[in-house]
């Protein structure tokens, strides 16, 4: 892998697990990504860290089986355009935990999807569902019964525990 891709890929991770402004900042803090394999195919503009994906920024970790990074070409530059997040994956960060089966964070529009027995945790807080959308430009989390654009059947419900801070 060549190095100037391997910060794009450590920069990729670093939008899903901690979207920060550096504006006004010194250096962003680093971040590492661990896995059983890290692979580039450049014919493919994908980059993929398999086994037991393990992405640190700061206070936020993102855990998954498998993540890929995909880039599109500006330019001279590869810019990212799509992650997808297999397996387990948990987004943690310390005022709260996101799962799903599967997650996409798409940095155009700066959403992260998660399908497949979603929750999100908010201190003692959690909501349930089928399907989650992290909108990183408002700060709006959706968790909903079904996927957006499909039926959902009698029994698809999203379901919340809330629990009083007195």
């Amino acid at each position: 892998m060549k190095l100037s891709h391997f910060f794009s890929l450590a920069f990729l991770f670093y939008m899903i697990v901690a979207k920060e402004s550096c504006a006004g900042k010194e250096a962003p803090e680093p971040t590492h990504v661990t896995a059983d394999a890290i692979i580039f195919e450049q014919a493919l503009n994908r980059a993929t860290a398999e086994g037991n994906a393990i992405v640190k920024k700061g206070d936020a970790t993102l855990y998954a089986k498998k993540l890929e990074v995909y880039f599109k070409k500006v330019g001279n530059k590869n810019e990212i355009a799509l992650v997808k997040a297999y397996h387990n994956v948990r987004i943690e960060r310390p005022e709260n935990v996101a799962k799903g089966d599967f997650g996409t964070y798409t940095p155009s529009t700066e959403q992260i999807i998660l399908e497949g027995h979603v929750s999100v945790t908010d201190h003692k807080n959690q909501i349930s569902g089928a399907y989650g959308i992290m909108d990183q430009k408002t700060g709006v989390t959706k968790v909903l019964n079904h996927k957006p654009g499909t039926q959902p059947t009698k029994t698809d419900r999203v379901s919340a525990l809330l629990v009083s801070n007195d």
